[in-house]
């Protein structure tokens, strides 16, 4: 019998049942790595939404969720910084989804008519908040791609106006002004 118990305690304390204990001790550290990225995900959208409420009160309460939702989606698909976009949007539109520009931009991100043929989109889903961030989430990165990383050259693209140094110039460091403060206050400064 004791021999019995001593095969089973050496048994148990070998390899023979030790990889359940590593799979049950690696699967508690994956889900409790899904939960801070999913309790940080929260945290920034609860940050985005409070920014989009003090800065832009006219939204409902859905608009400024689909927002910051959409904002976070964009940021995590296209691998940009949530304060750029938001800085667009701020400076673009002032956080009204449905304005139309002078040139007839539309929405958030103030989509370029132009633009919506190449992405096969009409000016009704342009003003669609979770359609109109991606888009201008993806053109805001396909400039830094074409500008290899240089922002304010990225920037004038996206506004076009890179052939006007002063206007480009302008709208830079309002986007970067904009930025400085929403990072500011996503930092609780």
């Amino acid at each position: 019998m004791r021999l019995l118990i001593i095969a089973i305690t050496i048994l148990w304390t070998t390899e023979v049942f030790a990889p359940n204990v590593y799979y049950t001790e690696a699967m508690w550290n994956m889900e409790e790595e899904q939960l801070a990225q999913e309790n940080k995900e929260l945290d920034t959208i609860l940050s985005i939404r409070e920014y989009v409420y003090n800065y832009a009160p006219g939204l409902s309460q859905m608009e400024n969720e689909d927002i910051a939702e959409a904002i976070l989606t964009a940021s995590q698909k296209y691998d940009l910084d949530i304060a750029l976009i938001m800085a667009i949007i701020e400076t673009e539109s002032s956080w009204r989804p449905d304005v139309t520009g002078e040139q007839g931009e539309l929405g958030l991100m103030q989509i370029k008519k132009q633009w919506c043929p190449y992405f096969k989109l009409t000016n009704t889903m342009a003003l669609n908040v979770e359609v109109n961030i991606d888009y201008g989430c993806y053109k805001i990165r396909h400039e830094l791609n074409r500008a290899k990383g240089d922002l304010n050259k990225a920037l004038m693209e996206y506004n076009g106006v890179i052939t006007n140094f002063k206007a480009g110039k302008t709208y830079v460091a309002k986007v970067r002004a904009a930025m400085a403060r929403i990072n500011g206050f996503m930092n609780g400064e």
